[in-house]
């Protein structure tokens, strides 16, 4: 019924199961025709999904700058870097996918995976609150009357 799916970027999970510990070879190895360049395509997606809330955040840091307000540079900055930051928890947890299937592994895969969960959702956050903070100044720029 289903041809193709590309298991390390629809189903990352996999690899935090009870029943991985202790395996001769990782989920991805089982599942995957090609692991090698299944993982790399999979980390390029998921990358390029995430470089697209970067993308805004620095232009937020942009504007920040054109407009010499600090705060708003600031901010910018940080949603930034704690985007790229998600990108390197993400691409770490995808490696250490791979490595292996041993008790303190999987552990290990599950704090990342956690981490990497509530970054992403502290981002999102962060990241609406630097947009309204910019329509404002923004705002404040455009109509200065009001």
């Amino acid at each position: 019924v289903i041809g193709y799916v590309l298991v390390p970027f629809y189903a990352p999970e996999i690899v935090m199961s009870d029943t991985n510990i202790e395996r001769a070879r990782t989920p991805y190895e089982i599942w995957c025709r090609s692991p090698t360049w299944e993982v790399l395509l999979a980390l390029l997606i998921q990358t390029v999904m995430q470089f697209q809330p970067i993308l805004l955040a620095i232009f937020i840091w942009t504007i920040g700058q054109m407009l010499r307000d600090e705060p708003l540079e600031a901010r910018g900055r940080s949603v930034t870097n704690m985007g790229l930051s998600i990108v390197f928890i993400m691409m770490a947890y995808q490696l250490y996918a791979c490595a292996g299937t041993s008790n303190v592994l999987v552990t290990v895969e599950r704090v990342f995976y956690t981490l990497w969960f509530f970054f992403q959702a502290a981002f999102i956050v962060r990241l609406a609150t630097a947009c309204q903070a910019c329509r404002e100044l923004l705002d404040f720029y455009l109509h200065p009357d009001t």
